[in-house]
C-alpha cells in the first residue's frame, strides 16, 4: 500500500518514468525467456538485417541482439544500483560528519578528498581505479564507488552545514541530547532526502558509465551481454551493420529516459 501511495503521488512524468523502468525490467525477463535464440549461441547468419525473425538483426557472430539487449538489462541496472547505493550511503555520511565535527582535521581531510575527487573528470578517475583493481563487474562497481561518493559528500555537506545552524538543533543542544545522536536522528535523515533524490537522478549518469566503461574494454568481459560490449563489438561495423549499435542503444536509451522522469519527479518533491 505505501509503495502505491508513493505511486500516486508522483508527478505524472515521475509515474510514466516508473512505468517505463518496469516495462524495461519486466522485458529483461520475458524476452530473454521466450525467445527461440540463445544468448551466448550462434544459431543465425552474422550480421543479418533486422526482420520479422530478428527484430533488432544478428551481431558479427551470428546472435539475435534483441534477445541480448534485454538479457543484459538486469546485468545494468544491477551495477547501476550498487554503483548508486555504495556511494550514496558512504557520501552522505561523510558529508554530514565533515559539516558537524569540530576536529578540524577530520573536517579539513574530508573536505581535501571531497574537493580533491570532484576535481578530475569522472571517467578518467574510474578508468584509473579499475586499471588497479581490475576489470569485469567487481572493479566497475569500485571504480564507480570509490569516484562518485564525493558528489554526494558535498551534497551532504553544505545541507548539513545549513541545518545545524537552525533553530531546532540549537534547541536539541539545549535539551541535552548528544551531538551524535542529533546527528544521526535529525541531521542525517534531512541529508538522505535530498542525497537520495540526486541519486536516482545520478542513476542515469552511473547508467551511462557502465556502457562507456564496458564499451571502452574496461567493464563486463564478453560473451556476457551488456549494452556497452555490444556497442562496443559493433563499432566496427558502423557502416555496413548498423544495427549492432542501434539495438542494444535503444533499450539503454529508453531506461535511461525513464529513470532520469524519477529523478526529476523526486527531486521537485524535495524542493517542495
Amino acid at each position: 500500500m505505501r509503495l502505491v501511495r508513493w505511486f500516486r503521488e508522483l508527478p505524472r512524468a515521475g509515474q510514466v518514468g516508473v512505468l517505463i523502468i518496469a516495462m524495461v525490467l519486466l522485458l529483461g525477463l520475458i524476452v530473454p525467456a521466450i525467445s527461440p535464440y540463445g544468448v551466448e549461441g550462434t544459431e543465425s547468419g552474422s550480421n543479418e538485417a533486422p526482420s520479422l525473425a530478428h527484430p533488432f538483426g544478428t551481431d558479427q557472430l551470428g546472435r539475435d541482439i534483441i534477445t541480448r539487449s534485454f538479457a543484459a538489462t538486469h546485468l545494468d541496472v544491477f551495477v547501476a544500483v550498487v554503483g548508486v547505493l555504495v556511494p550514496l550511503l558512504i557520501g552522505t555520511v561523510l558529508g554530514a560528519l565533515a559539516a558537524t565535527t569540530d576536529i578540524r582535521v577530520i573536517r579539513g581531510g574530508i573536505a581535501l578528498l571531497i574537493d580533491g575527487i570532484n576535481a578530475f573528470p569522472f571517467l578518467i578517475l574510474a578508468l584509473g581505479v579499475i586499471a588497479v583493481v581490475g576489470t569485469g563487474i567487481t572493479g566497475m562497481i569500485v571504480a564507480i564507488a570509490l569516484t562518485s561518493w564525493a558528489r554526494y559528500a558535498k551534497l551532504a555537506r553544505t545541507r548539513a552545514a545549513t541545518l545545524r545552524e537552525l533553530d531546532f538543533v540549537s534547541a536539541l543542544k539545549l535539551l541535552g541530547y548528544s551531538r551524535v545522536r542529533i546527528v544521526i536522528r535529525h541531521i542525517l535523515p534531512n541529508c538522505f532526502r535530498e542525497t537520495a533524490a540526486y541519486g536516482v537522478s545520478d542513476f542515469t549518469l552511473v547508467i551511462l558509465t557502465v556502457a562507456a566503461l564496458s564499451f571502452l574494454g574496461a567493464g563486463v568481459r564478453p560473451p556476457t551481454p551488456e549494452w556497452g560490449s555490444m556497442m562496443a563489438d559493433g563499432r566496427m561495423f558502423l557502416m555496413s551493420a548498423p544495427w549492432l549499435l542501434v539495438g542494444p542503444g535503444i533499450v539503454l536509451t529508453i531506461t535511461a529516459f525513464g529513470v532520469s522522469l524519477i529523478g526529476e519527479a523526486l527531486k521537485d518533491r524535495v524542493r517542495a
